[in-house]
């Protein structure tokens, strides 16, 4: 599947912004899978956490995250055993 069709599964269209956002990080990977996907959202998360509070910035950042997290496991969900992917991130989130 390619950057765009990763990006559209079954929904309407994102804004530009948040899809803009989501590839910036991605952009060098075709067909990125559940794990590309999962460490964006964690830099994203990762940047949202350094500046707490009320913060715009750290609002849009914790959204693009959440945003590449639910792709991450739409892409999970695309391999042989998506529980053995899962459990992975899992791992990789608690380091």
């Amino acid at each position: 599947m390619s950057r765009a069709g990763w990006a559209q599964r079954g929904g309407p269209e994102p804004p530009v912004d948040l899809l803009e956002a989501m590839y910036g990080r991605i952009a060098a990977a075709d067909d990125p899978g559940a794990d590309e996907l999962y460490a964006a959202a964690r830099e994203r998360l990762d940047a949202a956490r350094a500046a707490p509070g009320r913060v715009r910035d750290s609002a849009f950042d914790l959204l693009v995250a959440d945003a590449l997290l639910t792709h991450a496991s739409a892409a999970a969900l695309d391999t042989v055993d998506p529980e053995a992917v899962w459990t992975a991130l899992l791992a990789i989130g608690r380091r």
